[in-house]
């Protein structure tokens, strides 16, 4: 639970924080501080940039135009994660459609990488939680 949950915020920064231009180059260096802290290969880079693409592209398919229209403001004004799909007051049916994505997205990702770096990305989740205890 706990490690879907950290998978699931590094996802939603990753695929709503590249948006944006200036949040994509944002976005681009999140890419490649996880592609450096997992030793990913350029492959395994390119398939997770690829699977992340694609998640955002169909969660933004999902929002009506009015939310993300409301998704822009809320990332010019740097909310990130959870707290942006709060704030765009989605249906019960979007709630769903974007878990089941985010659990399609999870899988994917987790797929890709070995066990010594799904290993090391449970030790970095591991890290920043006890760094938000302090």
């Amino acid at each position: 639970m706990k490690r879907s949950l950290f998978l699931t915020g590094a996802i939603a920064l990753i695929i709503f924080g590249a948006s944006i231009s200036p949040a994509m180059a944002k976005a681009g260096t999140k890419l490649d501080r996880m592609a450096e802290n997992l030793s990913l290969t350029e492959s395994q880079k390119n398939r997770v940039e690829r699977v992340f693409k694609s998640s955002r592209t169909q969660i933004e398919n999902i929002l009506t135009a009015e939310q993300k229209a409301q998704l822009d403001k809320i990332k010019e004004r740097g909310m990130k994660g959870r707290k942006m799909f709060k704030s765009l007051n989605l249906s019960e049916a979007q709630k769903q459609q974007i878990r089941a994505i985010r659990q399609n997205t999870r899988q994917e990702f987790s797929q890709i990488l070995t066990a010594e770096q799904r290993q090391k990305m449970q030790e970095i989740r591991q890290q920043r939680k006890q760094n938000r205890q302090r």
